[in-house]
């Protein structure tokens, strides 16, 4: 489920770096309109080949409050390449300063060496921007080289394209993809040139433009996900593995052939599958997909690392031909885990900001029991916090702030006064969340990342004053254990909820009554209303209602029917009673509504009492039927069949000295002689009537 709850799922909004921090670190995203910036193919206008590892996804993150700091991209040619320009992607672009420089470098083990050549020190040759109102305005900026510096590259080798010192606003803000295909983790950030400490997870917006001296292929893995889009699940659960690739090389790659391995904690094979894949375009902008021709079904729990590998005669880089996916078989009472348990990145986050790691139960209801974090340092103002996501809405319900151990894992109970035995959760996720200003905090940053698989659910999230932005910042230091919850049992104390005779123009209000006899809270989340005779009708109640353990509560709903006849239809409850299979019970509706209203037919007071005959006489089924009244009293105006019984009251009300009329609707009567009867004070009268069908 790609949440896409998401409900709850704002903007893309996070930035993760490894062992530093730079100013503020105040990262913000911008989304740019679909289809302004050109495809792959449309890429060099002047340059006949690109080296390119960023995606075209349109969406963009970029630095706002963060200054003086360096980007650097680690580029590998597949085959002899010419470097005859180069382009790149930033926002301001239109406020350059002139001590920016951009410089290539040899690579030293992963740094950048050498400097080779500084390609410019200062405002660069062109700066192309998108025309609109977008502002900040993202655009290219172009520099072509003269061709006597023109720059050869060697196949294999690595070469380091570095950008700075980034000066901040208000000038340039250097620009990301935000897209979770990251080549190589190739992609770097420092506070120099030559000290790029921070391993970026996504990818800088750098282009190398020129020419290669042959043709090549490059196949790449981008995804690795399963069919039931859960990092965790029961055992003898059917699992399908699919994976995407692309080719960012020159040429269509051969036929391939595409192998999915499954191992468990002990590095023991537990599935294998072996498939074979057509050759995929070079350079299109969307990936190809294979899946494995059998499934895998776990029937221990324990944690398995998926992978999957693609092979290509003559591929000559296959570094990234691998994607991994970590997969969990829990039962009641597991820890969920998405990291591998070692931790490559330390954060400090801003004032009021962190990060956080979705959780999605397997079974409802489920119980968060404890919470584990892991820091490099102990200290003793830790602010972690639990969110719940359910279809009732956002909720913060624990919180916790005190001591934490360094360099190790520490264990937390998840209680509040609402739940001394911790939180329960009918539906939906919850979030554990870590937010503090103060101190450090620990990320897997190491394959397999949840956090960044493009096609899995969201897991991770930034924490911003209290919002939770879901967004691909990473497998933050972070676990839970969650168990079996308390269900609740809700009882109707009806089955069908019966308004009777309603007068049309009158709103007449029924109850439905709700008995809570389980542990758990229990919710009624909605009503579908499916009357016949729609009219006046709706839900008193406000809605989602909370009944808890032992309570009992009611639904109350209103009927005011304006042409009569009768009321067919009923009411589908939504509840989370586990105990309801389809999560709704059908309420049965029924009622008659009759033109009964009283109504004044004449102005004055009759010198005495009368009952007219009614008419029309016979009828089918309505006539009128009128009387007068010399005195104020109490009217009582009934229908009788020939065997003296009341069948029906018609008027049962005081009313003022006058001339009235009142409809009578015989609907749901049968053909044959009735009498009507009226009385009121000292005087009664009595007459016949025909009702002919």
């Amino acid at each position: 489920m790609k949440r896409n709850l998401q409900t709850l799922i704002l903007l893309m909004f996070a930035f993760l770096m490894a062992n530093l921090s730079f100013g503020n670190g105040d990262l913000s995203v911008n989304y740019a309109p679909a289809g302004w910036l050109p495809g792959t193919s449309e890429l060099n206008e002047e340059f006949q080949d690109s080296v390119v590892y960023h995606s075209f996804s349109n969406e963009y993150i970029s630095y706002t409050n963060t200054t003086n700091y360096y980007g650097g991209v680690r580029f590998t040619p597949q085959a002899d390449f010419q470097l005859q320009g180069i382009r790149l992607l930033v926002n301001d672009g239109d406020q350059v300063e002139d001590d920016i420089q951009l410089s290539l470098y040899t690579n030293d083990n992963g740094q950048p060496d050498e400097l080779i050549i500084e390609l410019w020190d200062g405002e660069p040759t062109s700066v192309t921007l998108l025309d609109g109102n977008w502002n900040p305005v993202p655009g290219w900026v172009e520099l072509v080289l003269d061709e006597e510096v023109y720059q050869d590259f060697e196949a294999g080798e690595d070469y380091w394209v570095v950008l700075g010192p980034i000066p901040g606003p208000p000038s340039w803000k250097f620009v990301m993809d935000n897209n979770n295909q990251v080549p190589g983790q190739r992609s770097k950030v420092g506070n120099s040139a030559t000290n790029l400490t921070g391993l970026c997870p996504h990818d800088w917006v750098i282009n190398l433009l020129g020419e290669y001296a042959g043709v090549f292929f490059d196949v790449q893995s981008v995804s690795l996900y399963n069919d039931i889009q859960s990092f965790h699940f029961a055992a003898d659960t059917e699992v399908e593995l699919s994976a995407k690739f692309i080719n960012t090389g020159t040429s269509d790659s051969p036929e391939g052939e595409v192998v999915f391995t499954v191992t468990d904690s002990e590095d023991n094979e537990v599935f294998s599958n072996t498939v074979d894949i057509g050759a995929i375009t070079a350079l299109e902008d969307e990936p190809d997909s294979v899946t494995a021709s059998e499934t895998w079904t776990p029937t221990e729990t324990d944690r398995y690392i998926a992978s999957v590998t693609a092979t290509f005669e003559g591929e000559d880089e296959t570094e990234n031909n691998e994607y991994q996916l970590l997969q969990s078989v829990v039962a009641s009472d597991d820890w969920f885990i998405y990291d591998d348990g070692t931790f490559e990145v330390s954060m400090v986050p801003n004032e009021g900001r962190g990060w956080g790691v979705s959780f999605f139960p397997i079974a409802y209801p489920a119980r968060i029991d404890e919470i584990s974090v892991y820091f490099d340092a102990a200290h003793d103002a830790t602010d972690l916090r639990v969110w719940t996501l359910t279809t009732a809405g956002e909720d913060e319900v624990w919180s916790y702030t005190g001591e934490v151990l360094g360099e190790e894992w520490t264990t937390i109970a998840v209680e509040s006064e609402d739940y001394p035995d911790g939180i329960n959760i009918e539906d939906g996720f919850f979030i554990a969340g870590y937010v503090d200003s103060d101190y450090t905090f620990q990320a897997d940053n190491n394959p397999p990342v949840s956090g960044l698989n493009p096609d899995m659910p969201t897991v991770s999230s930034s924490i911003i004053e209290g919002v939770n932005y879901l967004d691909d910042s990473g497998n933050w230091a972070m676990r839970a254990r969650i168990s079996a919850g308390v269900a609740p049992q809700l009882v109707f104390a009806e089955d069908t909820l019966t308004f009777g005779n309603v007068q049309t123009g009158i709103i007449t209000q029924r109850s439905l009554h709700i008995t809570n006899e389980g542990d758990g809270i229990g919710h009624v989340t909605s009503i579908n209303l499916t009357p016949a005779i729609v009219d006046v009708f709706a839900v008193v109640t406000d809605l989602p209602l909370e009944i808890a353990p032992g309570e009992t509560d009611s639904i109350v709903v209103e009927w005011g029917p304006v042409e009569y006849g009768d009321l067919v239809g009923g009411m589908q409850v939504f509840v989370d009673d586990p105990s309801f299979p389809d999560g709704w019970l059908a309420i049965r509706l029924s009622g008659h509504a009759s033109v009964t209203a009283v109504h004044e037919t004449a102005e004055g007071v009759p010198s005495d009492y009368f009952l007219n005959q009614n008419f029309p006489n016979p009828f089918n089924p309505t006539t009128e039927i009128s009387f007068g009244l010399k005195e104020n009293g109490h009217v009582s105006l009934s229908i009788y069949n020939v065997m003296g019984q009341e069948v029906k009251t018609v008027v049962d009300e005081s009313l003022n000295a006058g001339y009235h009329a009142v409809v009578f609707d015989a609907n749901r009567m049968s053909s044959g002689i009735y009498y009507y009867a009226i009385q009121v004070n000292d005087f009664r009268s009595l007459r016949k009537m025909a009702l002919i069908r």
